[in-house]
Parts: C-alpha cells; structure tokens; sequence
C-alpha cells in the first residue's frame, strides 16, 4: 500500500507541476504589466518636471507621450491577437511591454484629471486610489471563485455578455438626446457588471488552456491569457475609481 500510494503522489507531482509554472508564468507577466502601468500612471507626474521646468515645455511632451501611447498601442494589440497562438516570439513580447507602457501613460492623463485641486485633498486621492486598487483585486477574486463554483454554466454567460453590452451602446446613444444622468448611471453599472462577467469568462478560460497543456505547448499563450487578465483589471479598476471619487465629491 505505502509503495503504491507513493507511485499515486509522484504521478500527481508530475500531473500538477506543469499548471503550477503555467499558471506561475501567466500571473508573473500580469503582475510586470500591473507594475508597468501602475509605476507610469502614479510616477509620471513626478517624472516630469526632472525634465524641464518650463510649464509650456512640459505641456507639450506630455501631449505628445500621450498622442504617441494611443498611436502605439493599436499595433500592439494587433500583434498580441495575431502572435498569441504562434511559436514564441520576442515581438508579441515587445507588444505586450509597449502596450502596458502605453496604458501606463493614458492612466497617468485619467489620474491627472480626476485628481482634486488642492494639495490638501492629495493624501485622501492616493488614498481613493489604493483603495480602488484593493477593490479591484477584490473583484478579480471573487470572479475567480465564481468562474471555479460554476466552471460549467460559464460558457452560457458569452451571449448574456454580448447583449448586455449592445443593449448598453444602444441606450447611451439614445440617452444623448434625452440627457438623463439616471440613465448614465445605470448603463455604467450595467457596463461594470458586464465586466466582471468578462473577467469570470477569461479565468475560466485561463483555467481551460493550463489544464489542456495550451500554455506549455505554446508560450505565447500565457502572455496572451496575461494580457485579457491585464486589461480587464484597468478596466475595472478605473470604472471604480471613478465610482469612488464620484461618490466623495457627492
């Protein structure tokens, strides 16, 4: 018994080794993305004025990093769509790094504008801020035990998704002609809902490939399943953060 109940754990090792380091790699180049952009959102503004302290010079840099982030970041996600299920190759990972940069430096404008005026209020944004970023890490775990609870009813929720998200565009473009804020609202938090369905979906399908062996057979996969898992937690991270500061300026 002892003998074979060896055999029985070694064969399990072997079993569960190759998940853990495809799931290890997935969460390693999330983490370098989250890193990326969170280090160029929140540190820009101090970066900037080592350059020059002209306020006009400094303006125009900053538009101009801004304009080439949005530029740059089309082609990236191009190349990590079309690279993500070919040999491994450096350019999806140059892609991934850009884009993540690029991200960093349009979240850096989005911080800039919610910011309060006053330097007095600052310690309370960065405070809104950490706070948002623990919500969102909150939501990813909470998607991630849903995804896991009811792994089989997960593909049913892609159409529920889909018309959700038709159904908001739809009613934000008749609500440009009526106006209502109500409306806004509501279509947002249908949006946000739709999102953390969009996160559940792509963990279940992160879980899908690692068991299937998809992420070792072809190591840009785990950089692509990186890159779902990167963009949904800055869409929600945003969509919160801008919950939150509505809700302290109310």
């Amino acid at each position: 018994m002892d003998i074979y109940s060896q055999h029985q754990r070694q064969v399990q090792e072997k079993t569960n080794n190759p998940r853990t380091i495809a799931y290890f790699k997935v969460f390693l180049w999330f983490s370098l993305a989250l890193l990326t952009t969170g280090g160029l959102a929140l540190g820009i503004p101090y970066l900037l004025p080592l350059i020059s302290k002209d306020a006009t010079v400094l303006s125009r840099i900053y538009i101009g990093m801004i304009v080439v982030s949005a530029i740059m970041m089309l082609p990236s996600y191009i190349i990590l769509i079309v690279q993500s299920f070919r040999k491994n190759t450096k350019l999806m990972t140059v892609a991934y790094l850009i884009y993540a940069v690029g991200q960093g430096i349009l979240l850096s404008a989005l911080l800039f504008v919610l910011a309060p005026s006053s330097a007095a209020e600052m310690t309370g944004y960065y405070i809104t801020i950490g706070l948002a970023f623990l919500a969102t890490a909150g939501c990813f775990l909470v998607m991630g035990i849903f995804a896991s609870i009811f792994k089989k009813t997960i593909p049913a929720l892609i159409p529920i998704i889909f018309v959700l998200l038709v159904g908001s565009l739809i009613i934000s473009l008749v609500n440009i002609f009526i106006g209502s804020s109500q409306i806004s609202w509501i279509i947002s938090f249908v949006v946000f809902g739709a999102l953390l369905l969009i996160t559940a979906v792509d963990i279940w399908r992160l879980r899908v490939m690692v068991e299937s062996g998809a992420v070792d057979d072809c190591p840009n996969i785990a950089l692509w399943c990186a890159f779902t898992l990167y963009t949904d937690f800055i869409a929600i991270f945003v969509r919160i953060l801008i919950y939150l500061l509505a809700s302290k300026r109310n």
